[in-house]
């Protein structure tokens, strides 16, 4: 029996097939929280420590109807493999912040309010940071109007510097594949393959350019 087992409850129930069960009251190795679990499950558990405490993702407890915990929620929710939205890919959360504790007391630290969004491009684009990542070195808040501001500014600037941005691959209905062009939220074109959207879209800039400043340098 593992050592932080603080009472053995006896035997309280019934499971549904008709074996008699027990349970403990245990406590977490961590945070010292008890709670009533099932003896044979404890017993092969891996960990003596509480779901919050076991979690790669720690809370500690904390409400999620706080804004500053949705928003570390939301941060770990585009860090994850799940996440499929393009500008994601590497991104990665910083160990000290898996913690949500260590997040909220950064972010009380340096200027949050409710309605700030968490961003992280501000600093990685300013300091050329690849991969981007959330931590107390590269994140800012940001009004909701300067981070869209910062992000039409920076898209505008990739566009014309990386080939593939703007070009979305597309799984058809009759299963082909197709690419589409996009450009400020407007589909552009579509070709059968990632070259010949390539070239097209070298022959959209090159006829639509508005300043040299804009000249593709691939």
């Amino acid at each position: 029996m593992k050592s932080n087992v603080i009472q053995d409850l006896g035997m309280i129930g019934i499971k549904p097939n008709g074996i008699k069960y027990r349970k403990l009251l245990v406590e977490c190795e961590d945070c010292g929280k008890q709670w009533e679990l099932q003896r044979d499950n404890w017993t092969t558990r891996k960990s003596n420590k509480c779901q919050s405490c076991g979690s790669s993702f720690r809370t500690h407890g904390k409400s999620k109807g706080n804004p500053l915990y949705i928003r570390w929620i939301g941060m770990n929710q585009r860090c994850s493999d799940k996440y499929t939205k393009k500008g994601y890919e590497n991104v990665y959360v910083c160990e000290e912040w898996k913690d949500y504790t260590k997040f909220e007391e950064w972010a009380l630290s340096n200027g949050y309010a409710p309605g700030l969004e968490l961003d992280k491009d501000k600093i990685c684009i300013e300091q050329n940071i690849l991969p981007k990542y959330y931590g107390p070195d590269t994140c800012t808040w940001l009004t909701m109007k300067e981070n869209k501001a910062l992000m039409e500014n920076y898209l505008g600037k990739k566009f014309y510097t990386e080939p593939t941005c703007g070009i979305r691959k597309k799984k058809l209905k009759n299963g082909n594949i197709s690419f589409c062009l996009s450009h400020k939220g407007k589909v552009i074109g579509t070709k059968h393959s990632m070259k010949e959207a390539i070239e097209f879209k070298k022959q959209y800039i090159k006829e639509n350019q508005h300043g040299k400043e804009e000249e593709t340098t691939y």
